[in-house]
């Protein structure tokens, strides 16, 4: 019984490009977080080990699937803006957009740096959230 188990739970599970493309909101987090990690012009090796362990813990993507889940977002996504990736958070509680900002400013502060283009673009998606100027201020 437990080799059926297995097999029926291996043939209903999903690869972590299945899990971001039938997930919007999924998709759109995890493509904010690439943009913030590339927004310095660079990606080091803190970044893409936080960018890993938050697709493991965030999303419950396999860290093997991590390389691909990438590929295809810089496929499907090399249209969409950063503001239209937060639209997707526009009308949720304002908890789960702090959280999405907490994210987004713990991918930019990985590298021990604040880069403008961080700055600018986390700016940019906490204007597209609806925060206002006072409360964007405070939080970068």
């Amino acid at each position: 019984m437990r080799v059926l188990d297995g097999l029926r739970d291996w043939l209903n599970s999903k690869s972590g490009v299945q899990m971001v493309a039938d997930d919007p909101k999924m998709a759109a987090e995890v493509l904010l977080l690439l943009r913030v990690m590339f927004a310095d012009g660079s990606m080091n090796e803190k970044e893409l080990e936080l960018f890993k362990q938050m697709c493991t813990s965030l999303f419950g993507i396999e860290a093997d699937d991590v390389p691909e889940v990438v590929k295809f977002l810089t496929d499907t996504s090399y249209e969409t803006n950063s503001e239209q990736a937060a639209n997707v958070f526009r009308d949720m509680p304002v908890k789960r957009k702090n959280e999405l900002l907490r994210n987004l400013l713990r991918m930019a502060f990985v590298d021990e740096s604040f880069h403008d283009n961080e700055k600018d673009m986390i700016a940019r998606i906490a204007r597209t959230l609806g925060y206002s100027e006072e409360k964007i201020r405070s939080l970068i």
